[in-house]
């Protein structure tokens, strides 16, 4: 049995050593009906480690040790009649077991088109960072089970499914089988507990790695219940089962290396053990989880069997899977395309022009956009001062429906930063600020330190003043209003300093907090007002403000954790200059064009923002003044700076020798896992 599959897998074969004694059964099962035989039926005792699946042609081997040779064999299938025979009446040759079809009538569902195409959401976990396999040479029906529970946002059941996804981390070889599952929250346990499906519902695949989708709506699913567990079974025939034995006999014999003798005690006596170590070495197919991630950990609960029949037991792996529902029978309505930037996750994308880099990273987004289960997302890129995309994708309001538009503002985090750095050159050039002065110059009520702090210091990350303390919400989670940067500075002013200023690199959010104060001495206004005045007006930036937290903003989107829920609020008001900013994507292409234009300019002070700082040592920091330094892996140069929040994440890129500036924003935490950096070669090479 492959357990996490990462860079250090390991098996185990199933063998359970009671005594010498065993009963090898070999049998058929069929419909009693029909007599046609069945496909992966689950045979096993209950609770031992002795289970298998029937073969496509009905067929079963089963080993089963002396020890429970008094106890009662169960067969299942989905639809039938479950079926308890005791092991000791087995003993003919090649036994042949028929199953009897339930004859419980399913409700009826009525299908038809709806002018109202109901309201289609998806729940499940979409995060991976490995894989977990159940492998065994002897035995089979091993699953994994997700519990889903539906929110309270979502509306009363009952919900009609319509599709279901499960990652698949690694596929060592195609063709394979999987089984799709649902099961009812057991009331007494909460194991998984009754079937909810009515037939088997089996995938033949050849995805070796990626996103495995079902499509359910002609099944007519309905679940009546909030809560629920998504399954999948791997089905392993008794030909898969053998050619897993042997490909791991090969490897003992390619690897002798990896073979050590242990001893163990059976019966009071010390028995030889072989131990291998199969690290980096896999067969079968691994289904993904997420592990080790706090996020998943507290929303999620997973459990997994080794074989049918087998004791539920909860795991720390995380299935990655999801399942999509309806609050109406699924119509013809459904099928339709909806308006631009309401792209459902079942909505076909369109093919691209093979050299048409606008196409392709629209494609590109909208299918990270599925597959990290993000509401809502914007981008823009703009090639030598010339828009070449601009574009919502999905909602901003997902209890409204309501799509996101160009003008949809969202939360850019540290992206204020870059925003704010420009404050700083103007200040400079207008002769009411010098960046190497102490901080109190500015801001004479802020407590002296053992060593100066200058804002050069602080635009750099460079003062010793700390970020925020990660693992207390409170520190960065605020709903207090401050009305202006100076206010903010309570937070964190009476903290000491981490280091010397100069000497060391330390990313500090409050750091620009500080900032932002200076801004207000040097300029004699508040914060938001100069920053509005000065910079974004004249730059065209009708959508860039301070998210105010109690304010009617209109183009302003809902903000989702990483789960779909609300995010929670607060107000950013104590880190305006540092994190506490909404725009569009739009509004910081025109940014980053305007900087583009001022260094092909020739202004030296634009230039000081993209200069790397340095420490006191001379080692070069690749941040300048608010933006990180750096290059692809073409060696073409970026300026570029990200941002996230509880509820919402950015990027902002500058390619300035291409000309190319690309703003990707979204309304959830999980669009920070984009690698924006790697978009801008499908522009430059075009």
């Amino acid at each position: 049995m492959l357990r996490f599959y990462t860079f250090a897998a390991f098996f185990y074969f199933c063998v359970l050593k009671v005594s010498d004694a065993q009963v090898r059964i070999r049998g058929k099962v069929l419909d009693a009906q029909t007599r046609q035989p069945l496909a992966y039926t689950n045979i096993g005792l209950p609770g031992k480690p002795v289970g298998t699946l029937s073969d496509p042609d009905g067929t079963f081997t089963l080993v089963i040790p002396s020890l429970f040779l008094g106890d009662t064999l169960f067969f299942s299938a989905l639809g039938y009649d479950r079926k308890r025979i005791p092991v000791s009446a087995l003993s003919v040759v090649d036994p042949v077991l028929y199953l009897t079809p339930k004859t419980a009538v399913l409700p009826t569902v009525q299908v038809r088109a709806v002018k109202y195409p109901g309201k289609t959401f998806e729940i499940g976990n979409s995060h991976i960072n490995t894989g977990w396999i159940e492998n065994d040479s002897l035995q089979s029906g091993a699953a994994m089970a997700l519990r889903m529970d539906v929110g309270e946002l979502v509306g009363e059941p009952p919900y009609y499914v319509t599709k279901a996804r499960l990652r698949v981390w690694k596929a060592t070889s195609t063709p394979y089988q999987i089984r799709l599952r649902l099961y009812e929250v057991d009331s007494v346990t909460n194991l998984p507990g009754a079937d909810l499906l009515r037939e088997s519902i089996v995938m033949n695949s050849i995805v070796r790695q990626g996103w495995l989708e079902i499509d359910l709506s002609s099944y007519a699913i309905v679940l009546t219940r909030r809560h629920f567990f998504l399954a999948f079974e791997w089905i392993t025939t008794s030909g898969d089962r053998q050619q897993i034995a042997r490909q791991y006999r090969d490897y003992k014999a390619q690897h002798p290396d990896r073979r050590r003798i242990d001893s163990v005690l059976v019966d009071g006596r010390k028995v030889a053990q072989e131990i291998w170590n199969y690290q980096g070495f896999q067969v079968g197919t691994a289904f993904g989880v997420s592990y080790n991630n706090a996020y998943t950990a507290r929303q999620f609960a997973c459990y997994t069997r080794k074989r049918s029949f087998d004791h539920w037991q909860r795991t720390t792996g995380i299935l990655t899977a999801q399942i999509t529902l309806n609050d109406r029978p699924v119509g013809s309505t459904q099928k339709q395309n909806l308006r631009q930037g309401r792209l459902s996750n079942t909505t076909p994308l369109e093919p691209c022009l093979e050299q048409d880099a606008a196409c392709q990273t629209l494609r590109f987004l909208e299918e990270f956009r599925r597959e990290k289960a993000i509401p809502g997302m914007q981008i823009a890129v703009s090639v030598q001062g010339k828009t070449v995309l601009s574009r919502g994708l999905g909602q901003a309001d997902v209890a409204r429906n309501l799509p996101v538009s160009v003008t949809t503002q969202f939360r850019v985090g540290s992206v204020s930063k870059a925003l704010t750095s420009a404050a700083l050159i103007k200040l400079v050039a207008d002769h009411r600020l010098n960046l190497d002065a102490p901080v109190q110059e500015y801001v004479p009520a802020f407590p002296l330190k053992p060593y100066p702090v200058t804002t050069r210091h602080l635009a750099g990350h460079l003062a010793g003043i700390r970020h925020y303390r990660l693992n207390d919400p409170t520190d960065f989670i605020h709903n207090r209003h401050y009305s202006t940067a100076r206010q903010a500075l309570s937070l964190f002013e009476r903290d000491s300093l981490l280091f010397e200023p100069g000497t060391r690199y330390h990313y500090s959010s409050y750091g620009w907090n500080l900032v932002g104060a200076v801004i207000e001495g040097a300029s004699g206004q508040d914060f938001l007002p100069y920053m509005q005045q000065q910079i974004w007006l004249p730059l065209g930036m009708r959508y860039t403000f301070g998210d105010i937290a109690d304010s009617l903003m209109p183009n302003r989107s809902q903000f989702y954790g990483a789960f779909g829920e609300p995010a929670p609020q607060e107000d950013l008001s104590y880190k305006y200059p540092g994190g506490g900013l909404v725009s569009t994507a739009e509004d910081l292409v025109n940014y980053g064009n305007s900087l583009l234009a001022q260094i092909d300019a020739g202004d030296s002070l634009t230039r000081l923002l993209f200069t790397s700082q340095t420490t006191r040592d001379g080692r070069p920091t690749g941040y300048g003044l608010g933006w990180n330094l750096t290059v692809d892996p073409n060696g073409h140069r970026i300026y570029w700076h990200d941002g996230d929040l509880a509820g919402s994440s950015a990027y902002l890129l500058i390619y300035p020798d291409d000309g190319i500036v690309i703003s990707i924003l979204s309304n959830a935490p999980q669009g920070i896992l984009l690698d924006a950096k790697a978009l801008g070669v499908r522009f430059y090479q075009q």
